[in-house]
């Protein structure tokens, strides 16, 4: 295990991870994708607040998050057995003592599944199932997978005001486990969209997923390379943002969900 230190949005902060791990090796290019999720937590959290951080590999989120509910908590949720233990070590050099670390995968059901691991590109991690484009040929280890409502229920957690999911693909079990959590917290969902991995490794159509998250949020918005949220509506608009998912954007961008936006005045970068 090797360690970088660097400044993450104001704090000095010492990360741990290894050389031989890409994402470890690029983690201040990595970290410029934590800045739209440092502003969400600025304009939604208080010090008091709890929040979920659903993949987090390497411990960037979750000590982003951490900053922002100094009296409150961050649950922390990383399957890989090598990842979850630099996560560990990151937040124990940081002082935080509000981040609460699960080594179990987070899906739609309590069940074993297979995790690809992706030691040398930890961000890539990723539930290898019947679906997957390998057809059985990618490395795999057995892991618990959890869902996110017996987990909160488990740790006694309160009111849950943002959930931050990058699961590979995996986001719409992330969500589908966590319906209690949704109906009586209404969090503000920050997740990555990766129509890469959403047909590669679930094989799920982009469109699919979109559309589930329309019709179960009131408000869908994605991250613009300003940096500012746009609304994403059906019809038309949905069109739009597809168009530029996937011919522009190379299948990546970040979304925001949720049931009220009385948050978006605070958020610093605003709408487009």
């Amino acid at each position: 295990m090797d360690w970088q230190e660097f400044d993450v949005f104001g704090t000095r902060h010492r990360v741990a991870g290894y050389p031989d791990d890409i994402s470890f090796v690029n983690l201040k290019e990595g970290l410029a994708q934590q800045a739209t999720l440092a502003e969400l937590c600025a304009a939604i959290l208080s010090p008091t607040s709890e929040a979920c951080d659903v993949g987090a590999n390497l411990g960037l989120s979750s000590l982003v998050m951490a900053k922002h509910v100094p009296a409150g908590k961050v649950y922390a949720f990383e399957p890989a057995k090598r990842t979850c233990a630099c996560l560990s070590a990151t937040i124990a050099a940081s002082g935080f003592r509000n981040v609460s670390i699960t080594d179990q995968a987070v899906g739609a059901l309590a069940e074993q599944v297979f995790l690809h691991a992706g030691e040398t590109f930890s961000a890539g991690k990723h539930i290898v199932t019947n679906r997957h484009i390998s057809n059985g040929a990618a490395p795999t280890d057995p892991v618990q997978m959890i869902t996110l409502d017996s987990a909160l229920e488990a740790a006694g957690a309160g009111k849950i005001d943002l959930i931050k999911i990058d699961t590979e693909g995996f986001e719409i079990d992330v969500l589908a486990g966590a319906k209690s959590t949704l109906r009586h917290s209404r969090p503000v969902i920050f997740l990555e969209m990766n129509s890469w991995c959403l047909i590669a490794f679930r094989n799920l159509n982009p469109r699919t997923f979109l559309e589930f998250l329309l019709d179960n949020f009131p408000f869908v918005f994605w991250v613009t390379p300003s940096g500012k949220l746009r609304r994403i509506g059906k019809a038309i608009r949905m069109h739009h943002f597809l168009h530029e998912h996937l011919v522009r954007h190379a299948c990546i961008n970040d979304l925001v969900c949720c049931w009220q936006t009385d948050w978006l005045g605070k958020f610093a970068p605003g709408l487009e």
